[in-house]
């Protein structure tokens, strides 16, 4: 699945809406924010199903109340919205979010990007080929994309405010990561891209992912009441 240069159009592939751009920065650039107050103010505004009103949107949705389920975890309330065009957008790099009421503080927040699967595999076959560790995984993956996608998004901020500067002297890199603020990937912070939604088994990868971290968390819950 390839959407050229047009990031609108897949979120509203996944959301069935896109973000306002400027008008977002200006209504919501200013005043205090905070992520879980932030989130339960979407929560508490939704009044729809309990996923977009997509597709896709729906097939994560039951795949990851599947894998839940087929997990022993119980599913009820699952929720996975839109944070598009919220503070939630804005100030916390987050497209939509999965929130499951038996672990209410941790939403999986997920960051659409719109990057093309050729290039998103001939970096992936880079940082595996370079990793120093044993064994590559999605989590190792998922964290090189977004420290990607968070350099990318620097390296396009400084080449806006000097353009005659990269002009002359900035040739586009390669690899992005290195040209971020390396904040570093949280751990239910996910990137999804073109690539995770092209075919009903990605969608299932993915999904997969999302459950995974509720599973571990809930576990974590568990063990520490005991």
């Amino acid at each position: 699945m390839i959407l050229k240069k047009s990031g609108h159009r897949f979120e509203d592939l996944i959301f069935g809406c896109h973000s306002s751009g400027d008008n977002l920065v200006r209504r919501f650039k200013n005043g205090r924010a905070n992520f879980q107050e932030d989130i339960k103010k979407v929560i508490e505004n939704h009044s729809g199903p309990e996923y977009p009103n997509t597709p896709i949107g729906k097939s994560l949705y039951l795949i990851v109340k599947r894998e839940l389920e087929h997990s022993g975890i119980n599913s009820e309330g699952l929720l996975f919205l839109s944070t598009i065009n919220t503070k939630v957008d804005l100030r916390h790099y987050t497209d939509g979010f999965f929130y499951l009421p038996s672990v209410p503080t941790h939403p999986v927040t997920l960051d659409v990007f719109n990057i093309d699967p050729e290039v998103l595999e001939n970096l992936r076959n880079s940082w595996v080929k370079n990793f120093e560790g044993e064994v590559y995984s999605g989590t190792n993956f998922q964290s090189d994309l977004s420290s990607y996608k968070n350099g990318m998004s620097e390296w396009n901020r400084q080449k806006k405010g000097s353009k005659e500067l990269f002009q002359i002297e900035s040739i586009e890199p390669s690899d992005f990561r290195k040209h971020g603020h390396h904040r570093g990937r949280p751990e239910n912070h996910f990137i999804l891209t073109p690539y995770d939604v092209g075919t009903s088994q990605r969608r299932k990868e993915f999904a997969r992912m999302v459950a995974r971290y509720f599973v571990k968390v809930r576990h974590q819950m568990s063990q520490q009441r005991h």
